[in-house]
């Protein structure tokens, strides 16, 4: 396992290498054994597609249904190959992820052998796979991906041909696009000819896919990429420019130690360019990567990071290695220095990993855990009713029924999608038998549960309580019921509490310490000055506190919707709304969530300002306006 771009001589600098890889393979058992039970839950999506894929010959997320779910030509074939080999499609990925893992460091570890010397190339390989393990991707291509990427700039650093490989990782993510066209440009600025040949060689392997996907799915690319681009621009991932703002903080916000590890890492990309470093591909395929991210305006997913992270913890090395040449001759030339921080390092690696293989301290992700528990418990309870779920977390709950799953985000199944109420129509004319939903509700979930026809045609059946991630979910009590308008009338009039009407109202001035903020009228963002809504039911929610008294839990809340001088209002209650307090750092923001409804039917045509207004233990009184110009039709 030693590559000739090493250049190694002499048994001591061949040992050396010897112990490097075999701390390198060791440490990546350790890190896949700690990642065991860890699975991304978008990379359940990928198992359900595969146990499809081996048990009835079909790639698709619901049997039945043409439509391709999964992001991943290569990672879904292989998963498949191995899964049917083994017998369990997790296992399978966690074998391909592992792998991956493993090989990427032995890459590393060579192409940083002959650059930087044994003790920086053994760190530096070692904190790049443990980047790559905590990356939390674990079950999607993220690690695939990163190995073949590796393989490939190896394989150039032998002056070896590499084409294929860019196929692969076309096959992998169709982000490597990006790196196929900076490779024929590269190819033809240093021979002067087009790559022909290089082109057709990425094409062939890239055919069979081509011609399958074209005769299935009519394109030859899923449609993960512009549901991410739907996502962006729908304002429930948040507003203007949604990525890069993900991007800023995930590297000067979330972690002090990265931003202070990516600005030292910068000195290493001039080390790169002196030397034009096969390096460079990835360094230009991550910065061109976060531009189109960035252009397109997609969430800030955080395995959108993956590359930028990884090449920023090589550019460290190399930034290392820069600051050695200023370093006196004496030390870096010692030898018996040299292996001796080489020893401590590869007994560091020895040592983490007997502990970690030999303990059973698995990470989790608590959120799979709680959505397991969540789709056993109502299996359980549903085994009589085999019809379709509809839910928003589709990966791990999907992963655990065999029921046709209806994503309200439509990504994974052959929908469109339902959170935001446009298309709601649509799911009306053939509803799911069952929904299940985040408890307390996600602002995803409100459009679809605060719809009336939700409320006519499904009953509530039961909580699964959870101290992370609570559920709840609903039956549907009968599909084939016509809604007319006489019968949503007389629902509303028996289920909602009709407003109170106060004349010549003069409401308290504002609220100088009040923060109040509407986030959805009947489930659908405030994203326009002026809302216009029809007459039945009115439902607000948001988050409002008095910021000098965060604490005091009130004894009233009320939504006032005032007009002409005349008050209409009905009372409103209190949610937990962890985002916020997250958001805003402060624990005194739990419960500054609300929530209103209630029958307008009577409410007279015409343009309402809406206040919020509670009263506390103290006295203190909250009043503030959270919407004008709202119209009633």
């Amino acid at each position: 396992m030693i590559p000739n771009s090493t250049n190694l001589t002499g048994n001591a600098y061949r040992w050396q290498f010897c112990l490097a890889q075999l701390g390198i393979i060791l440490f990546g058992l350790a890190l896949s054994h700690r990642f065991y039970f860890w699975d991304f839950d978008d990379g359940f999506i990928v198992y359900r597609i595969v146990e499809n894929l081996i048990h009835h010959g079909e790639w698709s997320y619901n049997l039945g249904q043409i439509h391709n779910a999964s992001t991943s030509v290569l990672n879904t074939l292989l998963i498949a190959s191995i899964g049917w080999l083994v017998g369990d499609v997790r296992i399978a990925a966690h074998i391909i992820g592992s792998a991956s893992l493993i090989i990427s460091g032995v890459l590393i570890l060579s192409l940083f052998w002959k650059r930087v010397g044994s003790v920086l190339a053994l760190f530096g390989s070692s904190i790049a796979i443990y980047s790559i393990a905590y990356g939390y991707t674990w079950g999607i291509e993220a690690h695939l991906f990163a190995f073949l990427f590796l393989l490939f700039l190896w394989f150039e650093d032998q002056k070896r041909n590499s084409w294929f490989i860019i196929g692969l990782l076309i096959l992998t993510r169709p982000d490597a696009l990006v790196l196929f066209v900076f490779k024929v440009i590269q190819s033809w600025l240093v021979t002067k000819k087009f790559p022909t040949l290089g082109i057709f060689q990425t094409l062939i392997i890239l055919a069979p896919w081509i011609i399958f996907s074209l005769t299935t799915f009519k394109q030859i690319f899923p449609d993960t990429l512009s549901a991410k681009v739907w996502q962006g621009r729908s304002g429930y991932w948040g507003s203007g420019l949604i990525y890069l703002k993900a991007l800023f903080k995930h590297l000067f916000v979330d972690d002090y130690i990265k931003t202070g590890l990516f600005v030292f890492a910068l000195a290493g990309i001039i080390s790169w360019l002196k030397s034009q470093s096969v390096f460079l591909y990835l360094l230009f395929f991550a910065l061109t990567q976060q531009i189109i991210y960035i252009i397109l305006n997609v969430p800030g997913y955080h395995w959108y990071f993956f590359s930028l992270d990884l090449v920023s913890y090589l550019l460290l090395i190399s930034s290392l290695a820069w600051l050695g040449i200023y370093l006196p001759k004496k030390l870096t030339n010692n030898k018996m220095i040299s292996r001796s921080i080489f020893l401590v390092i590869f007994l560091t690696l020895i040592s983490f990993s007997y502990k970690q293989i030999y303990s059973d301290n698995f990470a989790k992700d608590l959120r799979n855990e709680s959505y397991k528990k969540a789709i056993v418990f109502l299996e359980k309870q549903e085994s009589s009713s085999p019809g379709s779920l509809a839910t928003l977390e589709v990966g791990t709950i999907g992963y655990g029924t065999k029921r046709p799953i209806v994503d309200l985000v439509g990504l994974a199944s052959n929908n469109p999608e339902y959170i935001t109420g446009a298309n709601l129509d649509k799911y009306f004319r053939n509803p799911a038998e069952l929904v299940l939903l985040h408890n307390p509700l996600w602002h995803f979930e409100r459009s679809l549960y605060d719809d009336l026809r939700f409320r006519i045609l499904y009953k509530f059946k039961n909580n699964i309580d959870d101290p992370f991630f609570g559920m709840q979910y609903f039956a549907l009590t009968d599909a084939s019921k016509k809604l007319t308008s006489s019968e949503v009338e007389n629902f509303i009039k028996i289920n909602y509490q009709p407003y109170l009407l106060q004349k010549n109202f003069i409401i308290a001035d504002p609220s100088i310490d009040a923060v109040c903020i509407l986030d959805q009228i009947n489930g659908q963002l405030v994203r326009e000055p002026e809302v216009t809504i029809s007459k039945n039911v009115l439902r607000l929610s948001g988050w409002a506190a008095d910021q000098k008294n965060i604490n005091t839990p009130p004894l009233s809340l009320f939504l006032r919707f005032i007009d002409s001088g005349d008050l209409f209002s009905f009372p409103a209650k209190r949610l937990r709304r962890s985002d916020v307090a997250k958001h805003l750092g402060n624990d005194g923001y739990e419960m500054s969530g609300y929530e209103g409804e209630g029958s307008i039917l009577d409410l007279p045509f015409g343009k309402y300002e809406i206040w919020l207004s509670q009263e506390g233990e103290a006295k203190s009184q909250l009043n503030c306006k959270i919407a004008t110009n709202i119209y009633l039709k």
